[in-house]
């Protein structure tokens, strides 16, 4: 590979040699890119996903093969997204600098690729890095990642909000059942206690799946 060239970054100025990586997560496998800044070609790597020893030993090798320092500097970015900001913490005793990217302020807004391959995924992600360590602020949005503490008082708030919305969707499933079968289910009423007096639009009893499915979705709501 080509020496490497000093890089700066904006929150750290670094004005040593420094290991660039991007990382592409997905379910299975994680696409890893490296570079100098001064490499024509970057160091590409395919790792499993989530055991973050394995992305250090590639970060190790790529330092040795770039021939930089074991203390050498290292600016990383992800996209987020499902992961989460686990990465970015585990990232952060290492030194260096690293960053989070939000995925839809992106040149191509991967929320929605099709034939987006992970490698031409990581390769755009490093080729944003490179332009933001560069002084471009324009090319890509970084999320402020909070604290552990902060996200974990989130977590109250965010299972009431989905619980509201789970009982929202039993209900309109609900309603959706009685109106494709003609029943009356008369309002501040538990499901469960109205079904021995419920019929049809035609007056027929209800079939044993039908009465089945209203208790389970009845019980959904009582909850």
């Amino acid at each position: 590979m080509t020496p490497a060239t000093p890089i700066r970054i904006a929150c750290d100025t670094i004005d040593r040699p420094a290991l660039c990586l991007a990382c592409e997560l997905s379910a299975n496998p994680w696409k890893l890119g490296f570079t100098t800044g001064a490499a024509p070609r970057p160091r590409e790597r395919t790792v499993p996903a989530r055991p973050i020893e394995a992305v250090r030993e590639e970060s190790r090798k790529a330092q040795e093969r770039c021939g930089l320092p074991a203390d050498a500097p290292g600016i990383r970015c992800d996209e987020a997204g499902r992961d989460g900001f686990w990465l970015h913490r585990g990232f952060v005793p290492q030194g260096g600098a690293n960053c989070v990217v939000d995925s839809s302020s992106s040149a191509v807004n991967r929320r929605h690729r099709r034939a987006t391959t992970a490698r031409l995924a990581v390769q755009q992600l490093l080729t944003m890095l490179l332009r933001h360590v560069a002084g471009e602020r324009k090319v890509g949005r970084i999320v402020r990642v909070p604290r552990g503490e902060e996200e974990d008082r989130r977590q109250l708030h965010r299972a009431f909000t989905t619980a509201k919305r789970d009982r929202t969707r039993v209900s309109n499933r609900i309603q959706g059942l009685r109106a494709s079968h003609g029943l009356v289910l008369p309002p501040g009423r538990d499901v469960p206690q109205q079904l021995e007096h419920l019929r049809l639009g035609d007056g027929a009893p209800l079939p044993a799946g039908l009465r089945h499915r209203l208790q389970q979705e009845g019980a959904h709501v009582v909850a």
